[in-house]
């Protein structure tokens, strides 16, 4: 079973969907939900929807440098951190 998000030609909100083969049957919610694998009755053909990416996405995470936390680098860190702080 293979879950997807797309959007169908004639309409602009994103849908939750299982794909099967070539066309795709649209579920009532996202496929983690509990009825998420609950059949609306929809189906698209799959030459008539955009697929997009899986999950919608909630947050941005990133790590600006990664520094080995050795004892002559743990204060230079910490007022690193404490300047980041500052400026938030």
């Amino acid at each position: 079973m293979k879950f997807c998000r797309f959007i169908a030609k004639d309409s602009s909100a994103p849908r939750f969907g299982i794909l099967h083969g070539d066309a795709v049957a649209e579920i009532g919610a996202p496929p983690w939900a509990a009825a998420g694998r609950d059949k609306t009755g929809k189906s698209f053909e799959l030459a008539n929807v955009k697929l997009l990416a899986p999950v919608v996405p909630s947050k941005l995470s990133a790590l600006a440098e990664t520094t080995r936390l050795t004892p002559p680098n743990w204060q230079r860190c910490s007022q690193r951190a404490a300047d980041i702080s500052e400026a938030a």
